[in-house]
């Protein structure tokens, strides 16, 4: 069932896996239809929409990433990562469920439990990133280095005024409110930061999995955001937009199941003239020795054997 990604174009994704997306995405879509028509807590039907169905969305969407995670060779440990973050989430929603949901505001304390596993998450989407960029761009230059940090800043800049102000001027008097207050914008501005700057690095190439995977941190993202704007004493778990967590994590999961660069065609053909040297003539245009110390070289030209002497 789980074929690893060894060939361009041989990924085939699961019958059982698809139907699951599917029920994934009718999810999302009810959750969003009630919460946007009718804000939660004053339906009959918002604890199935507001907690167990939200759950199980997110819970399920980390099961589906881990799987996915499977059938990569490289960066299986990068989606692994990603996996534990949305596991994370789905614990910081069961947990609030359980220990807040039925508690008057004044007596939850804050950060609570549920702020931990959410803090948590950040760090191991971080790691997942940076893996997944480590192995798609094994050489940066120095002018997407600097692209990068351009569009970091241009990134940085609205959020900064638009979000961060507003927060730190309603934040809690005491500073590890304060601290854990500031750590939610920041850690989004971070993990958007690390996305879009990553695209000079890989030659603004963005496969499906790419996509699918900053449209879900920008769920997530977007969703912090609105909880933070509307500035309601229980937003954070009990607002009119918990889709978007939802949304994002069924994104992310998706990603994990789409290729990424390393089973995609190479855009260059190596071998014959192009890849002989006057120093270092083939013997065969279509068949080039490689020397059995560069790996790099059997590995372009296609070399399945070592050379005989």
């Amino acid at each position: 069932m789980f074929r690893r990604f060894g060939r361009p174009r041989s990924w085939p994704i699961p019958l059982p896996v698809l139907a699951l997306g599917l029920v994934l995405v009718v999810g999302v879509v009810l959750e969003a239809v009630h919460e946007i028509r009718v804000h939660p807590g004053s339906s009959p039907a918002g604890p199935f929409f507001d907690d167990w169905l939200h759950d199980f969305l997110i819970l399920t969407s980390a099961a589906v990433c881990a799987a996915g995670a499977l059938r990569h060779t490289r960066d299986g440990r990068a989606w692994m990562c990603i996996a534990a973050a949305l596991l994370c989430i789905g614990l910081a929603e069961i947990t609030w469920d359980v220990l807040y949901a039925h508690v008057d505001a004044a007596d939850i304390p804050y950060p609570d439990l549920a702020d931990v596993f959410d803090l948590a998450s950040y760090p191991l989407f971080l790691a997942g990133l940076v893996l997944i960029i480590r192995t798609r761009v094994p050489k940066i230059e120095l002018h997407r280095w600097l692209d990068g940090i351009v569009i970091v800043l241009v990134v940085a800049a609205p959020m900064v005024a638009l979000v961060l102000d507003p927060i730190l001027r309603s934040a809690p008097p005491d500073i590890l409110g304060q601290i854990v207050t500031l750590a939610y914008p920041f850690g989004d501005l971070v993990l958007l930061g690390t996305l879009l700057g990553a695209l000079p690095m890989m030659s603004w190439r963005v496969d499906a999995s790419w996509l699918l995977l900053g449209v879900g941190l920008i769920c997530l993202t977007v969703g912090d955001a609105a909880y933070a704007a509307a500035a309601l004493d229980d937003a954070y778990h009990n607002g009119p937009f918990d889709f978007l967590w939802s949304a994002g994590t069924v994104a992310i999961a998706w990603a994990a199941w789409f290729p990424n660069a390393e089973t995609q065609p190479p855009s260059e053909v190596y071998g014959g003239a192009r890849s002989s040297s006057p120093s270092a003539p083939s013997s065969s245009p279509s068949a080039p020795r490689c020397s059995p110390s560069s790996s790099r070289c059997r590995r372009r030209n296609g070399c399945s054997r070592w050379p005989s002497s």
